[in-house]
C-alpha cells in the first residue's frame, strides 16, 4: 500500500514544479496562497498573478482541494523566499506534519522526517 504522506509529497512536488515553471514564464513572480475548490473555476488572468492561475493557466489540473488530508499552499511570498510549495496536514493525529519544497526542488519535513513524531521521509 501507499505510505502516509506519499500522495501529499507527490502533489507538493507537482505544485512546486508548476510554480517554478510559472515563475520562469512570468519574470520570476511566484504564485502565493492556499488551494481550494474555488481555484478550479478560474480562467487564466494575464497581468495579475492569482494563485488560481496555476489551475486556470493549465500548469496543474483541477482537483478536490477541500477534501484532501493536506492543505496545499503555493509560495510563502512573491519571491518564494522560503518555499515554492507546502503541504500541511489538515487535522487529526498528524496535524503537526508538513512538507515543503524550495526553489531547488529539495523537499523537507516538519517536524524532521521520520522518527517518533515526524512524517515519513519523501521517497524518490
Amino acid at each position: 500500500g501507499e505510505r502516509p504522506g506519499q500522495t501529499a509529497v507527490s502533489t507538493l512536488i507537482m505544485i512546486g514544479t508548476a510554480n517554478r515553471m510559472y515563475a520562469l514564464d512570468h519574470n520570476g513572480t511566484y504564485l502565493t496562497g492556499i488551494f481550494s475548490n474555488a481555484s478550479n473555476s478560474t480562467t487564466c488572468s494575464s497581468g495579475s498573478h492569482p494563485l488560481s492561475n496555476l489551475v486556470g493557466c493549465k500548469y496543474i489540473a483541477s482537483d478536490d482541494w477541500n477534501n484532501k488530508d493536506y492543505i496545499f499552499t503555493a509560495a510563502d511570498d512573491a519571491a518564494a523566499t522560503n518555499y515554492v510549495a507546502r503541504a500541511s496536514r489538515r487535522s487529526g493525529a498528524y496535524s503537526s506534519w508538513a512538507y515543503t519544497m524550495n526553489k531547488n526542488s529539495a523537499v523537507t519535513c516538519s517536524p524532521a522526517c521520520g522518527g517518533t513524531n515526524g512524517p515519513p521521509a519523501p521517497s524518490n
